[in-house]
């Protein structure tokens, strides 16, 4: 996959110090890369530093899910906080430096895009195609950090990013609608989809990328358009579920994908970071799993595969779970997006798929048999704002179990209400209000630039 092991020329590495900075990278006096190969250093650099499980800014890595994991209710902050995060309010600066980072990975891709157009080769093709579902994963996964999460009414009152496609030393950019910028960035993905790749040289095949423009609309509560894109998706034989029989060896592996992964990092185990994520994991064994999230398996704990993979007896965390995105994902996407549209029968169609290749002989619901909403769970509205029925309680609950130790419950949590939430640890109070949900916009973007609105609850 990596053919190309290329030296990124000094233009090219300079470093952008958030969206302001980066608008100011001129290459002066430079060499500018020319052929195919010299513009290929730079998504294989990025690629690379996926298979090695290093990325934090596309797919993501295990520091990265832990740090969602300590922000969220999925770990009990009450009986030990330990080394990690007690609350998002502990890493207010490190996501400052994220929104910075990930504005230099968009850097590299305006790059290639900027000087490979019009170029007829099927390296090329691959260069386009793969530089647009970075830059558009990238927004994708800075919408659903700096942005508020959409409203029932919609996006257009609320704040996105700025959209950057150039280097301007001059230009300050405002941050546009926040519904501008979901399309900008579908948009994106749709582009490196019209290159119909199949093969993964550059890790973005077609599928990966429709993967993630399935994420997209389905955070921006497009749950139509997510409809068509997750059943193209489970029609791909390698997508379907993991069996019962298949799933812990598919949750456990180190460095394999298997069966229903579309695409994950750390696929090698060539990482220079191996033994700081070792070190992660005995962190994590540190804080206990929440024991609202052990309750949900009571009622089939003994036949449901993923609770002995998940967490032992004193609830710490078993899972060696990788920054990536399955087949589960895209059926939870579906049931909920059927359940939104009003086709509840096929909602629960998905569902009892889950279910059934998770729980040993379980039997189907029926809307007759669904379990009553529990009252006391954290998230009591659904994404557009209305009291959980007991369908979306049960696919949340699903969802929760699933994806658990995946990066997944923060952003279910900011996606369905942002509800407020407290621990207690050494007589000391944590509160996770509603405005750290949406992280800061790095600060010096917003010294720099009077018009790049700080996000609410931050001091500019």
């Amino acid at each position: 996959m990596n053919a190309y092991k290329l030296p990124i020329l000094s233009a090219l590495l300079l470093l952008a110090a958030g969206c302001g900075n980066y608008l100011s990278v001129q290459p002066q006096g430079k060499v500018i890369p020319e052929t195919d190969e010299e513009f290929a250093s730079l998504i294989h650099n990025r690629i690379n530093s996926i298979e090695g499980g290093e990325d934090e800014y596309i797919i993501g890595n295990y520091d990265g899910i832990i740090l969602y994991e300590s922000f969220s209710d999925n770990l009990d902050a009450n009986v030990k906080i330990g080394s990690l995060a007690a609350y998002a309010g502990d890493k207010i600066n490190a996501r400052q430096l994220t929104y910075k980072n990930t504005f230099a990975v968009i850097r590299d891709c305006n790059i290639v895009l900027e000087n490979m157009r019009g170029r007829d080769t099927e390296l090329s093709r691959k260069l386009m195609a793969a530089s647009y579902a970075i830059k558009g994963i990238c927004y994708y996964n800075l919408i659903r950090n700096y942005c508020e999460a959409c409203s029932p009414s919609g996006a257009a009152s609320r704040l996105g990013l700025p959209l950057i496609d150039s280097f301007d030393m001059e230009a300050m950019p405002a941050r546009e609608p926040l519904d501008v910028t979901v399309e900008y960035a579908a948009d994106l993905l749709k582009k490196s989809m019209d290159y119909h790749i199949t093969d993964g040289m550059f890790l973005f095949t077609e599928n990966v990328v429709k993967a993630y423009l399935a994420k997209l609309l389905f955070w921006a509560g497009d749950y139509a358009s997510v409809i068509p894109l997750c059943e193209q998706l489970m029609t791909v034989k390698e997508y379907r579920l993991a069996t019962i029989g298949e799933y812990a060896s598919m949750i456990q592996a180190k460095n394999a994908s298997g069966q229903e992964v579309i695409v994950r990092s750390h696929i090698n185990n060539s990482c220079d970071l191996d033994w700081y994520y070792s070190m992660i994991i005995k962190d994590l064994r540190t804080r206990p799993v929440s024991a609202s999230l052990v309750r949900l398996f009571d009622a089939d704990k003994e036949k449901d595969v993923r609770y002995a993979v998940s967490f032992d007896a004193k609830r710490l965390n078993m899972k060696n779970s990788s920054a990536k995105v399955r087949g589960s994902e895209i059926v939870l996407m579906l049931a909920e997006a059927y359940a939104q549209t009003g086709s509840e029968a096929k909602a629960l169609e998905q569902l009892n798929y889950l279910r059934r290749n998770r729980i040993e002989g379980v039997e189907d619901y029926t809307m007759d048999t669904l379990p009553e909403v529990n009252q006391n769970a954290l998230i009591k509205e659904d994404s557009q704002g209305r009291p959980l029925s007991r369908l979306m309680s049960a696919i949340f609950d699903e969802r929760r179990k699933e994806l658990y130790l995946e990066a997944d419950r923060w952003f279910e949590l900011k996606r369905n209400g942002c509800p407020e939430m407290w621990v207690i640890n050494n007589g000391l109070k944590y509160t996770t209000k509603r405005y750290l949900y949406t992280a800061p916009i790095y600060k010096g973007d917003t010294d720099l630039n009077d018009k790049m609105i700080q996000n609410e609850g931050y001091v500019s």
